[in-house]
């Protein structure tokens, strides 16, 4: 899904165990990672509305660049339909 996301995760994770040791006071703690938490995730939303403008420009262009997946797809399903069960 989010590639970056991923990688994020386990630093996030080592910088709230920071947030935690190195803040004593609970409540500002909590306010800290709630807050890092929620610029975590909106980073992870421009991430996926930037690649939704990319399909969506890609799909109000000319035929060609609009169906190559589908034209792709269906020359894959061909050649596997041809290999495995026309061809033997």
């Amino acid at each position: 899904m989010l590639p970056a996301l991923k990688v994020i995760a386990p630093l996030a994770k080592m910088l709230f165990n920071t947030v935690d040791k190195a803040i004593p006071d609970k409540d500002l703690a909590e306010k800290l990672k709630a807050q890092l938490n929620t610029q975590l995730l909106q980073s992870g939303t421009e991430e996926l509305k930037a690649a939704a403008s990319i399909v969506e420009a890609e799909a109000k262009s000319n035929w060609f660049v609009a169906g190559w997946r589908p034209t792709l797809m269906y020359v894959l399903i061909f050649i596997l339909v041809w290999n495995y069960i026309l061809g033997q």
